[in-house]
């Protein structure tokens, strides 16, 4: 995968520390860009979870401590700009990403990207949920556990695999690293 190609930030030449920063301007504009998307066209855009789509492909295109920034603030900042998420429900969904970047890491070494990037997102979403009952718990978050039916998240889990597949096959000529 490119991404473990990529030097970290500290390491990357001025050139390629330009690319990761119009790579993140880029995805923070289009980010901040969906709640008006959404309004304006009425359409619930949120509900395929862009966020995950943008630190994904923040992940194949830049590099892990990248994306795993993005991962953090992107939820946050869009929470403070327009409200949404919740800041508190921002928080958890800022984990959930992150845990997303690190678990692909781990299982795509064991079963393959293809896999690997399915095994993350069951896990990540494990995470999310664990943590928003704990806040609802705690009356930190005042939700129901699930607010988004398995069927539409089905559809976002099989949009996110459609992305990152397209990236695989645009960018690499041997696939195999899909399959392990």
């Amino acid at each position: 995968m490119r991404s473990g190609n990529v030097p970290s930030l500290v390491k990357d030449n001025s050139q390629s520390a330009l690319m990761i920063l119009i790579s993140d301007i880029l995805i923070v504009i289009v980010i901040y860009a969906i709640p008006s998307v959404s309004h304006l066209f009425a359409l619930p855009v949120y509900m395929i979870e862009p966020f995950r789509i943008a630190v994904l492909i923040s992940y194949m295109y830049t590099n892990r401590v990248n994306a795993l920034i993005l991962a953090f603030s992107i939820p946050i900042f869009s929470s403070l700009i327009s409200g949404h998420p919740p800041i508190f429900k921002s928080f958890i969904i800022s984990i959930e990403l992150m845990a997303l970047i690190i678990s692909f890491k781990h299982a795509s070494l064991k079963y393959g990207e293809f896999y690997g990037i399915i095994a993350a997102m069951i896990f990540s979403k494990i995470i999310y949920y664990f943590l928003k009952a704990f806040a609802i718990q705690l009356a930190l978050v005042q939700a129901p556990l699930v607010t988004t039916g398995i069927g539409t998240q089905m559809l976002s889990a099989l949009v996110t695999l459609l992305v990152f597949v397209a990236w695989k096959v645009m960018n690499e000529k041997n696939l195999s690293s899909l399959w392990k």
